[in-house]
C-alpha cells in the first residue's frame, strides 16, 4: 500500500508538471463539507459548555446570596457586565476573537441592567409607597425648574 500511494503522488506531480497545475488548482478538488461540518459540531459544543458554566455560576451565587454583603451583591452583578462588556470591545480588536463578542456582549447586557437594579434596592432606601415617590420626585423636579 506504500508503494502504491507513492506511485500515485509521483504520478500527480508528472500530471501537475505536464498541465502547468498549482496546489490552489487541486484544493478546489478537496472535500469540504466533513470540515464545515466538524466546525458547527465544535461551535455547538463550545456554546453549550459555555452556558454550563454560566449557569453553574448563577446556581452557585444563588446558593450564597443570602450570606453576601450589599457591596459584594453589587459587584457580582453590576461588576460581572462591566467586565463582559470590557472583554467583548477587546475581543472586536481582534479578528480571531469577533465572534466571541457576541455571547460576550450580550451577558453584559443581561448582567449590567440587572446590577443596577441590584444597586438601587441595596443603597437606595425602601419606602413602599409609590404615590408619596412620585410626588417627591415631581416635587425636586419643579424645585429645579423655578431655579
Amino acid at each position: 500500500m506504500v508503494d502504491s500511494r507513492a506511485d500515485a503522488i509521483r504520478q500527480i506531480q508528472s500530471l501537475m508538471a505536464q498541465y502547468q497545475l498549482s496546489p490552489s488548482d487541486l484544493k478546489s478538488l478537496a472535500p469540504q463539507n466533513s470540515e464545515h461540518q466538524q466546525s458547527l459540531l465544535q461551535r455547538i459544543l463550545i456554546y453549550i459548555g459555555g452556558a454550563f458554566i454560566f449557569v453553574g455560576l448563577c446556581v452557585y451565587i444563588n446558593m450564597i446570596w443570602d450570606d453576601l454583603p450589599s457591596l459584594a451583591r453589587v459587584v457580582i452583578s453590576l461588576g460581572s457586565g462591566f467586565v463582559a462588556f470590557i472583554l467583548g470591545l477587546m475581543c472586536l480588536g481582534d479578528t480571531r476573537y469577533i465572534k466571541a463578542s457576541t455571547p460576550l456582549f450580550l451577558m453584559a447586557a443581561f448582567l449590567q441592567p440587572l446590577g443596577l437594579f441590584i444597586f438601587m434596592d441595596e443603597y437606595l432606601p425602601h419606602s413602599n409607597d409609590v404615590a408619596k415617590a412620585a410626588a417627591e420626585k415631581a416635587n425636586a423636579f419643579k424645585q429645579d425648574c423655578q431655579r
